[in-house]
């Protein structure tokens, strides 16, 4: 299950969806998500972190358009 939440203020709207997300028992969970996003490996039915990117989202973590290059 791959999923880009809602953030809302410091992550508050994520970590619910997050919550929610989790009683349905995924095998596999790929999240796009802030930093202050409570951990997965941290919860009470805790899920292994395979990758954690902990540093900021560089410039161009999002592709530009091809047709002007822009966002």
């Amino acid at each position: 299950m791959g999923l880009n939440p809602p953030f809302g203020v410091e992550a508050s709207l994520a970590n619910q969806f997050i919550d929610k997300t989790l009683t349905f028992k995924p095998k596999l969970l790929i999240l796009i998500v802030p930093k202050e996003t409570a951990r997965l490996d941290e919860k009470t039915y805790p899920y292994r972190c395979f990758y954690c990117q902990e540093d900021a989202v560089v410039a161009y973590s999002v592709f530009p358009d091809r047709k002007t290059g822009t966002m």
